[in-house]
């Protein structure tokens, strides 16, 4: 059995590191012959090996996460959540089936952060 195996590569592989050659075009770190040179060997290559020596005098760009840790969106989830449970087990506890005050509380929260942290899009 042989030592090394040359590790075979995927269509998605080969897009992959055309992806990182055109952003190294874009950026000018490659010219245009360079980069039509070594995309055409990208979408020729069939393992790991040759594709690695077209990238490997380009930066490495780490993706960007745009999630959110999980302990922070929990947090601000909470941060609303417990005032306004709270409110609202005050009023059934002291007034229940009377004026339902808590809805003031609910209407600060909203206006305050709570709408804002429901519906927030990642950038």
């Amino acid at each position: 059995m042989a030592d090394h195996v040359e590790v075979r590569v995927s269509d998605r592989d080969r897009d992959d590191y055309a992806a990182s050659l055109r952003g190294g075009y874009a950026e000018g770190r490659i010219t245009e012959s360079e980069f039509e040179d070594r995309l055409s060997k990208a979408y020729a290559a069939t393992t790991r090996s040759q594709l690695d020596p077209l990238v490997a005098d380009l930066p490495v760009k780490e993706p960007k996460s745009t999630a959110r840790p999980v302990s922070s969106a929990l947090s601000q989830y909470v941060l609303w959540f417990f005032p306004a449970l709270l409110s609202t087990a005050i009023w059934a506890i002291t007034n229940f089936g009377g004026y339902f005050w808590p809805i003031w509380v609910f209407l600060g929260l909203g206006l305050s952060g709570g709408i804002p942290v429901l519906f927030k899009r990642s950038k």
